[in-house]
Parts: C-alpha cells; structure tokens; sequence
C-alpha cells in the first residue's frame, strides 16, 4: 500500500481541534446572549438605561447555537421537581393522614393505596417506604417495619386529617 492511501492522523487531529474550536464558539456565543440578557435585566431592575447601544439591541443567535441553547434548556427541564411525589403516593398519603397517621406495614399502605385507585402489592409498597424513610425529604417516618408520614410530608402536601363531627348536646343539636 501506498502511503497516500492511508489515512493521515493529522487529518483526524486537525478535524477534533475544529470541532471543539466550534463548541467553544457556540459557548462563547450563549453565554454572550446570556450575559447581555442579565444586564438587559439588572439595567431594567435599576431604573438605569444599560451601557451602549449593542445591550438594547436584540441578542442574535446563531442556528447552531440557538439550537444548543433550545436542547440545553429542554434537557434541564426534565425530571421531577426535587421532593416531589407521584400524585398516587400523595393521595395515599393524605388517605393515611385522613385515618389517623398511625404506624402501619407496608401490607396496609398497599391497602390504603388501593382505596385511592392507585394498585400497588406490598412488597413494591415496602421498597418506596424504606427508600421514602431514607431519602425522599423526610416524608415518611420509619419504627421497624412500620411507617407513617410525618409532619413535613403534612404540611408540604397540606394533608389533613378530617375535621372531628360536631358534639352533640343532650337537646340534640350541633
């Protein structure tokens, strides 16, 4: 073989260098409207008109960077909320909470779920719990292997327990 029908490492090099020179520019170009869009910010916020003519004119992205800026944007919008809850799980709280918030097993969360149209089996119910005891903001309280939600799941869920019935007088009334 001849040494021109070889690929040249060079040619690989050289074609890496421009691929990150291009990621970089498209950086540089993002954080520039970025940039120019907090000051457009602060300027507005301070009753101040910005510094030069180029920071009332609208930021101009380039297509492949207004592209980067479009997946950055959607991929950093994905996934839960941190503390966040299936809306299952919620309403299964909130039933528990409606019962009384005593410490139940799994096998009863399973139950309690089921109420709220929601079908889990207590084993799956038990892994959420112990993971929940663990991790999830403190939402659930764990004694051996029972669990009940505790006050910060209440209160940022403003769950409630129901109101107690109204006592009744000798005479029958409310």
């Amino acid at each position: 073989m001849e040494a021109d029908s070889l690929p040249d490492p060079l040619d690989a090099e050289i074609a890496a260098v421009r691929r990150v020179m291009m990621d970089a520019r498209r950086v540089i170009e993002i954080q520039g409207a970025v940039l120019a869009s907090l000051e457009r910010v602060k300027a507005a916020r301070d009753g101040v008109k910005p510094n030069g003519a180029a920071a009332l004119d609208p930021v101009q992205l380039s297509a492949p960077a207004m592209g980067a800026l479009n997946a950055h944007a959607s991929a950093s919008r994905r996934g839960k909320q941190p503390g966040a809850i299936s809306n299952q799980w919620r309403d299964t709280m909130g039933k528990i909470v409606a019962d009384g918030n005593h410490l139940m097993t799994p096998d009863l969360w399973s139950v309690a779920a089921s109420e709220c149209n929601y079908t889990i089996d207590a084993e799956t119910a038990r892994d959420w719990l112990r993971r929940a005891a663990k991790t999830t903001f403190g939402y659930i309280e764990r004694q051996g292997d029972a669990f009940r939600v505790s006050q910060a799941a209440i209160q940022r869920f403003k769950l409630k327990a129901p109101e107690p019935p109204p006592e009744v007088t000798s005479d029958g009334s409310a």
